[in-house]
């Protein structure tokens, strides 16, 4: 049962670090004493670098997915265990459309039940992730897909379209013995690349749709967990599963420093879990809002106004990344026709990202566009 007590320390922490400003700060510290020097040989192999979306973004050694086949045994993608809560995890990159295949043999060989997407095929102009699943006839697609260089197969069986995501079954068969599973696909659709949902609200109504579809249960394979690195989105979603779980379960204490300590611990499985200040705010106002929701109304006495503040902030956070988005858009005459796929090209460290701080205190974030220059979001918005 989830003690008030462990609530309120994170709780507290959050105000604390609100009322001195000290998200960058904090997020600053996990950077340095989350950045750990494990062997990455594998992913840097002269074989292995070309399935490596982001030059930067690589599979440790010791905890990287090892695949069963004859033609390679490697894709980007980490196995992130918790082991005090049972919770397993596959945090891996947006598969490119040469990796596909090893995609799918993942998904079978590690007999998951569900898969968490939290991007966009295209975002900001640049494919994040190859199309992966059919799309299905009434979308002008194929109901299935074959990759018949790992021996499956894929069809859409049903698809449901949600507020902010989409919910997919699909059928995955292996050709040579016609065995086959269903796979839950959920594809969250509104989560920006380095930024945050549109509210608390939303993400753990999504998270609470993945639990009660089992996807996450110890007795299935872990859930495969991706959006376009497979660390920032990604990072946020299972760090907000695993504090809220921690919590149920009474492992969570009265002191402060609980979520940064899970964290840290969880980088060292996948390198650069959560890429913003942004998106560790959020973490926590997300962690709380779900907690209180499951306090008693006696212990819930101030839940109300920690919801409407963290929804407010969460919110005018992605309006102002809408706003900054549009006009960018405008300016360099984007189109999705002309979108590039930047596979192994790019670095995605998130020292390309700068924060902003608007007249209510709310972090948002602007990408830069290309070499450097960078059009300040507040200027696009008329507010300064």
């Amino acid at each position: 049962m989830t003690q008030l007590s462990h609530v309120e320390a994170i709780e507290k922490e959050l105000k604390q670090i609100e009322s001195s400003n000290a998200w960058n700060q904090v997020y600053q510290k996990v950077r340095s004493d989350g950045t750990y020097d494990f062997a990455l040989a594998e992913a840097r192999s002269a074989i292995n670098r070309p399935l490596n979306r982001y030059r930067d973004v690589l599979p440790y050694d010791h905890s990287r997915i090892i695949l069963q086949h004859p033609t390679t045994d490697y894709i980007n993608a980490s196995l992130v265990k918790v082991e005090s809560i049972r919770r397993q995890y596959i945090l891996t990159q947006g598969p490119l459309s040469s990796t596909s295949q090893h995609f799918w043999l993942m998904v079978w060989q590690q007999q998951c039940k569900g898969i968490v997407m939290l991007n966009k095929i295209i975002e900001k102009n640049m494919i994040k992730c190859h199309q992966y699943w059919p799309l299905g006839e009434k979308n002008n697609g194929d109901d299935t897909i074959s990759y018949p260089g790992v021996g499956l197969s894929v069809t859409l069986v049903s698809e449901v379209k949600h507020h902010h995501y989409y919910h997919r079954t699909l059928r995955l068969t292996e050709t040579s013995s016609n065995k086959s599973r269903e796979i839950q696909h959920f594809h969250y659709t509104t989560w920006p690349d380095f930024g945050v949902p549109q509210s608390p609200e939303a993400l753990n109504k999504f998270l609470g749709i993945v639990i009660k579809n089992g996807c996450l249960d110890p007795d299935v394979g872990p859930a495969i967990v991706h959006c376009s690195a497979g660390i920032g989105r990604s990072g946020t979603f299972c760090l907000v599963d695993t504090i809220l779980v921690m919590l149920e379960r009474g492992l969570c204490s009265n002191q402060v420093g609980k979520v940064l300590e899970v964290l840290l611990d969880m980088r060292r499985y996948r390198m650069g879990l959560i890429q913003t200040p942004d998106q560790l705010r959020f973490s926590y106002q997300a962690i709380v809002h779900a907690a209180r929701q499951r306090l008693s109304p006696l212990q819930n006495s101030n839940n109300k106004t920690l919801v409407s503040y963290a929804s407010h902030s969460a919110a005018a956070a992605a309006n102002a990344l809408a706003i900054y988005e549009r006009n960018a858009a405008a300016l360099f005459n984007y189109s999705s026709a002309g979108a590039i796929d930047h596979s192994s090209l790019l670095f995605y460290d998130d020292s390309n990202v700068v924060s902003y701080m608007d007249k209510w205190g709310c972090v948002f974030t602007g990408l830069q566009i290309t070499l450097h220059q960078f059009i300040d979001p507040r200027v696009v918005a008329g507010t300064i």
